[in-house]
């Protein structure tokens, strides 16, 4: 693994901490920024979630099989959406959806072991949440600056009218607020 440069930078990070350079190299990373992440989540809450959308396991819901499923996926993780004709999203889904799904398989399945510890972090941190999040509700935005906030400050931004994909909804707000926090440093 290539050693990052010398300059502590700020990390913007969706997914889980345990693959994050933050926690490899933490004197590089000066400023964290979790958006939407699910790394204190519980397996009831993954219940309450294929409740929701009516599917069997997460693998269903997060890695589609067909344009349909592709189509519940985004209206899922989207609260503003978009009417997108079928042929292009019959395109899209056979252009990227259905390639390597072997590996997206086990990259799914080992996000979802590493949810079981978090690793503190050193650096100061922005939580980025929508508010109308069905993936991880935002009572997990808040039970995770808690745990977070044990090691340093912690700062949680819930921008309204935004779902899972909150850079998508509301990219101009979230922007903004990635920018202001990266100009605090």
């Amino acid at each position: 693994m290539a050693t990052p440069s010398p300059l502590s930078r700020p990390l913007l990070r969706s997914l889980y901490p345990r693959s994050c350079v933050s926690g490899l190299w933490p004197e590089k990373v000066g400023k964290v920024v979790l958006v939407s992440s699910a790394i204190n989540r519980k397996s009831r809450d993954q219940d309450d979630l294929l409740e929701l959308t009516k599917m069997e396991n997460m693998e269903d819901l997060i890695l589609p099989k067909t344009p349909h499923a592709l189509r519940l996926l985004m209206a899922v993780t989207m609260k503003r959406q978009l009417p997108i004709p079928v042929f292009i999203l019959n395109n899209f889904f056979h252009s990227l959806c259905s390639k390597n799904m072997d590996e997206q398989r086990e990259l799914l399945r080992n996000i979802q072991e590493e949810r079981a510890s978090i690793p503190p972090l050193k650096q100061d941190v922005l939580l980025i949440w929508g508010q109308n999040d069905e993936i991880v509700r935002l009572e997990k935005a808040f039970e995770l600056k808690e745990i977070l906030g044990l090691e340093k400050a912690v700062r949680l931004e819930v921008i309204k009218n935004a779902g899972h994909m909150v850079h998508f909804d509301a990219s101009n707000r979230f922007s903004k607020i990635v920018r202001n926090f990266l100009r605090s440093y």
